[in-house]
Protein backbone atom coordinates (compact mmCIF):
# COMPACT_ATOMS: atom_id res chain seq x y z
CA UNK A 1 0.00 0.00 0.00
CA UNK A 2 1.15 3.70 -0.74
CA UNK A 3 1.19 5.68 1.95
CA UNK A 4 0.27 9.50 1.11
CA UNK A 5 2.25 12.16 2.49
CA UNK A 6 -0.84 14.91 4.07
CA UNK A 7 0.34 18.35 4.24
CA UNK A 8 -2.02 20.44 6.27
CA UNK A 9 -2.46 24.29 6.46
CA UNK A 10 -4.83 26.56 8.13
CA UNK A 11 -4.37 30.12 6.90
CA UNK A 12 -5.32 33.63 8.82
CA UNK A 13 -8.57 33.39 7.57
CA UNK A 14 -9.99 30.00 8.90
CA UNK A 15 -9.55 28.50 4.88
CA UNK A 16 -7.98 24.75 5.91
CA UNK A 17 -5.98 23.16 3.35
CA UNK A 18 -4.86 19.73 3.10
CA UNK A 19 -2.59 18.64 0.29
CA UNK A 20 -2.22 14.57 0.16
CA UNK A 21 1.06 13.66 -1.95
CA UNK A 22 0.87 9.90 -3.22
CA UNK A 23 3.90 9.15 -4.81
CA UNK A 24 3.47 7.88 -8.75
CA UNK A 25 0.10 9.25 -8.76
CA UNK A 26 -0.17 11.68 -12.16
CA UNK A 27 -3.50 12.71 -11.64
CA UNK A 28 -4.41 15.80 -9.22
CA UNK A 29 -7.60 16.38 -7.63
CA UNK A 30 -9.03 19.80 -5.87
CA UNK A 31 -11.68 20.39 -3.63
CA UNK A 32 -13.33 22.86 -2.11
CA UNK A 33 -15.88 22.33 0.47
CA UNK A 34 -18.67 24.88 1.79
CA UNK A 35 -20.22 24.71 5.05
CA UNK A 36 -23.64 24.69 3.84
CA UNK A 37 -25.74 21.92 2.56
CA UNK A 38 -29.60 20.83 2.19
CA UNK A 39 -30.44 20.12 5.28
CA UNK A 40 -29.36 23.25 6.84
CA UNK A 41 -32.31 25.64 7.83
CA UNK A 42 -33.49 27.27 4.31
CA UNK A 43 -36.71 29.38 3.85
CA UNK A 44 -36.92 27.96 0.46
CA UNK A 45 -35.70 24.15 0.64
CA UNK A 46 -33.27 23.58 -2.23
CA UNK A 47 -31.55 26.74 -2.07
CA UNK A 48 -27.82 25.03 -1.52
CA UNK A 49 -28.48 23.36 -4.74
CA UNK A 50 -29.56 26.16 -6.04
CA UNK A 51 -26.12 27.92 -5.56
CA UNK A 52 -24.57 25.40 -6.09
CA UNK A 53 -25.59 25.22 -10.11
CA UNK A 54 -25.61 29.46 -9.97
CA UNK A 55 -21.53 29.22 -8.99
CA UNK A 56 -20.53 28.28 -12.41
CA UNK A 57 -21.88 31.20 -13.95
CA UNK A 58 -19.66 33.88 -14.72
CA UNK A 59 -19.88 37.07 -16.86
CA UNK A 60 -17.54 35.68 -19.22
CA UNK A 61 -20.05 32.32 -19.34
CA UNK A 62 -19.82 28.90 -18.05
CA UNK A 63 -16.78 28.43 -16.23
CA UNK A 64 -16.92 24.50 -16.74
CA UNK A 65 -15.86 25.25 -20.33
CA UNK A 66 -12.68 27.58 -19.24
CA UNK A 67 -11.77 24.18 -17.23
CA UNK A 68 -12.44 22.30 -20.45
CA UNK A 69 -9.73 24.78 -22.11
CA UNK A 70 -7.23 23.23 -19.19
CA UNK A 71 -7.96 19.79 -20.08
CA UNK A 72 -9.66 19.55 -16.63
CA UNK A 73 -12.64 18.23 -15.17
CA UNK A 74 -15.32 20.20 -12.79
CA UNK A 75 -18.22 19.00 -10.87
CA UNK A 76 -20.01 19.72 -8.02
CA UNK A 77 -22.51 18.11 -5.53
CA UNK A 78 -24.69 19.51 -2.22
CA UNK A 79 -25.01 16.35 1.11
CA UNK A 80 -26.98 17.51 4.04
CA UNK A 81 -24.59 19.66 5.61
CA UNK A 82 -22.02 20.78 2.70
CA UNK A 83 -21.72 21.39 -1.26
CA UNK A 84 -18.48 20.08 -2.30
CA UNK A 85 -16.83 22.02 -5.66
CA UNK A 86 -14.15 19.95 -7.03
CA UNK A 87 -11.73 19.57 -10.34
CA UNK A 88 -9.34 16.83 -11.04
CA UNK A 89 -6.56 17.02 -14.03
CA UNK A 90 -3.31 16.18 -14.61
CA UNK A 91 -1.94 19.46 -16.47
CA UNK A 92 -2.56 22.86 -15.81
CA UNK A 93 -2.32 22.39 -12.08
CA UNK A 94 -1.87 26.21 -10.75
CA UNK A 95 -4.45 27.58 -13.57
CA UNK A 96 -7.14 24.79 -11.94
CA UNK A 97 -7.18 25.36 -8.71
CA UNK A 98 -6.96 29.42 -9.59
CA UNK A 99 -10.50 28.67 -11.67
CA UNK A 100 -12.00 26.61 -9.11
CA UNK A 101 -11.38 29.24 -6.18
CA UNK A 102 -13.07 32.23 -8.82
CA UNK A 103 -15.88 29.69 -8.52
CA UNK A 104 -16.33 29.08 -5.29
CA UNK A 105 -14.79 32.82 -4.47
CA UNK A 106 -16.04 35.21 -6.78
CA UNK A 107 -20.10 34.41 -7.40
CA UNK A 108 -21.59 36.04 -10.59
CA UNK A 109 -25.44 36.49 -9.74
CA UNK A 110 -27.13 38.69 -11.89
CA UNK A 111 -30.52 39.54 -11.16
CA UNK A 112 -31.98 39.01 -15.01
CA UNK A 113 -30.46 35.39 -14.52
CA UNK A 114 -33.19 34.17 -11.75
CA UNK A 115 -36.33 31.86 -13.06
CA UNK A 116 -39.55 32.14 -11.69
CA UNK A 117 -38.96 28.48 -10.76
CA UNK A 118 -35.93 29.32 -8.37
CA UNK A 119 -35.99 29.91 -4.80
CA UNK A 120 -34.75 33.31 -5.55
CA UNK A 121 -37.39 34.58 -7.25
CA UNK A 122 -39.63 35.99 -4.74
CA UNK A 123 -40.17 39.23 -3.87
CA UNK A 124 -37.89 38.61 -0.58
CA UNK A 125 -34.86 36.30 -1.48
CA UNK A 126 -35.01 33.20 0.91
CA UNK A 127 -31.64 34.65 2.88
CA UNK A 128 -30.50 36.11 5.84
CA UNK A 129 -29.37 38.88 3.72
CA UNK A 130 -30.29 40.37 0.54
CA UNK A 131 -29.04 44.05 -1.57
CA UNK A 132 -29.25 45.01 -4.74
CA UNK A 133 -27.21 47.15 -6.72
CA UNK A 134 -28.45 48.30 -10.54
CA UNK A 135 -28.67 43.92 -11.57
CA UNK A 136 -25.84 42.95 -9.23
CA UNK A 137 -26.70 41.04 -5.95
CA UNK A 138 -25.50 40.35 -2.52
CA UNK A 139 -27.19 37.30 -0.65
CA UNK A 140 -25.89 35.60 2.85
CA UNK A 141 -27.50 32.39 3.22
CA UNK A 142 -26.70 30.79 6.21
CA UNK A 143 -22.83 30.06 6.75
CA UNK A 144 -22.52 31.02 2.89
CA UNK A 145 -22.26 34.55 1.18
CA UNK A 146 -22.36 35.31 -2.25
CA UNK A 147 -20.88 38.39 -3.79
CA UNK A 148 -21.20 39.77 -7.24
CA UNK A 149 -19.50 42.82 -8.22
Amino acid sequence: MIRPNIVKKTFPSGFKAQVILKPGFNQRFFGIIVDFGSSDPQPVPGLAHFLEHKLFASQEGDLSLEFEKLGSDVNAFTSFNETMYYASGVKNVGPTIDLLFKLVGEPFLPRKTWSKKSPSSSKNWPCTKMSLTGSWATASCGRFTATAT
